[in-house]
């Protein structure tokens, strides 16, 4: 990524409040009031994740342009643990720049070594939410090769939620 001096690296406790800024920005669901920001807690779950699961980011000389984040879960009709990702997100304009790829091996890597660590392959789940960017979709369906498609995600807004949302859309 040295055509912008872009890094893909693991978070550190350095990166908190960028990171959490960047999740207040990107998520739709936090712009449409879905369970509002605490930021001390938004700060403490951020942390969490980077002290027990994995956080990437992209690294554009120390600006946070992009973000992945998974933390470990054991399904409960399992003795096995699992990875889920939390949070994808890119800034707009550094989008398509291969980004996607490298916050993914990134994570990737870190769980592959998980897994050999304890000795059984970590599964690792990814939900996204594209809105209606459907080459945002077709990308993450090219990926088959590692990925098995299983669903989406609906989120059942608040009814000030439903309401800002409709406002928008007339």
């Amino acid at each position: 990524m040295a055509s912008k001096k872009i890094v893909v690296r693991l978070a550190s406790p350095k990166d908190v409040v960028a990171v959490g800024k960047m999740l207040q920005d990107c998520d739709p669901r936090l712009q449409l009031g879905y369970a509002p920001v605490n930021d001390v807690r938004l700060y403490q779950w951020i942390l969490g994740i980077i002290s027990t699961g994995v956080l990437a980011v992209a690294d554009l000389s120390g600006r946070i342009v992009g973000v992945l984040g998974a933390t470990p879960y054991q399904p409960p009709w399992s003795l096995n643990y699992a990875y889920d990702v939390d949070f994808f997100y890119i800034m707009e304009k550094f989008r398509g720049e291969g980004l996607e790829d490298h916050l993914m091996l990134a994570v990737e890597g870190h769980v592959d070594g998980l897994s050999e660590q304890l000795g059984y392959e970590l599964p690792l789940t990814l939900s996204i939410n594209t809105g209606d960017r459907a080459e945002a979709k077709v990308r993450m369906m090219s990926m088959k090769s590692r990925y098995t498609f299983t669903g989406g995600n609906w989120v059942r807004m608040t009814s000030n939620g439903r309401k800002e949302q409709d406002d928008a859309d007339e």
